[in-house]
């Protein structure tokens, strides 16, 4: 019996993976649920041939290697949360977060976007997560303050921080009397922060916010001194910032 329900986590995450492609594929292009098309020449996808990982029929162009790192990693993980799932998430509702939390960094991270319409659903899928959460001791006006607390701490303080962004770049276009278009962070940091902060109620966020700064700046680091020694160093190259957020949250998560 138990290895049936282990192929049937594997099959589980497998389709996950294949939802988790398709929308990290359209969302970011279209911002909406279309066919799927090539990336190259805008040929719409026949379903089976995407879902098979076949080549474009129009100009040959490949599959990401994305496409099927997921497809390799999505099952393995979802068997590792099955085996060792987090103490107070069941185990289908720590699914829908890990595909959730995924998509959002592989946009993030090929895009440098974290959408409006990810955060929005983001928010409706933690809020009761969050609530159910943090309400041990079945006091459910508490719960629910915690949360909303949480998810107004994790906006306003990366709002902030997005704010002192913005007023550094000013500084130092006026500094080196060229415009720099680049922004230290985004505002879908700020919502995605905002989400996060839903899920994980308050101070907890605050921690997850603490531990992302510690990250991305130890991260920052070791690229910028790679980048010096390859020569290839190029002052106020943009970092994604989501996955730092959502790395700090997912050990938050498995801590607590």
């Amino acid at each position: 019996m138990i290895y049936f329900q282990g192929f049937c986590v594997v099959l589980g995450g497998f389709i996950i993976s294949l939802v988790i492609n398709y929308l990290a594929d359209v969302l970011p292009i279209y911002r909406k649920l279309v066919k799927p098309k090539c990336t190259s020449c805008d040929q719409p996808i026949n379903w089976l041939d995407y879902f098979s990982g076949k080549r474009c029929r129009k100009c040959g162009r490949k599959i990401k290697i994305r496409y099927w790192t997921i497809l390799v990693v999505c099952p393995i993980l979802a068997l590792i949360i099955w085996l060792f799932p987090p103490s107070h998430l069941p185990f289908p509702i720590a699914m829908i977060l890990l595909a959730y939390l995924a998509l959002i960094a592989i946009i993030d991270l090929e895009h440098r976007l974290i959408l409006h319409i990810t955060s929005l659903a983001g928010a409706i899928l933690c809020l009761p997560i969050g609530i159910l959460w943090t309400n041990n001791q079945g006091n459910w006006g508490q719960a629910i303050g915690n949360t909303l607390i949480g998810g107004a701490a994790g906006f306003g303080i990366l709002f902030g921080l997005y704010m002192l962004g913005i007023g550094f770049t000013k500084l130092m276009s006026k500094m080196r009397n060229q415009t720099i278009e680049e922004e230290a962070m985004g505002f879908g940091d700020v919502t995605l922060a905002g989400v996060l902060g839903l899920l994980l109620g308050w101070p907890k966020i605050a921690i997850n916010i603490i531990g992302t700064i510690i990250l991305a700046g130890i991260f920052s680091l070791l690229f910028i001194l790679v980048r010096l020694i390859m020569k290839k160093y190029q002052a106020f190259q943009p970092i994604p910032y989501g996955p730092f957020l959502i790395i700090i949250a997912a050990l938050l998560i498995y801590s607590a």
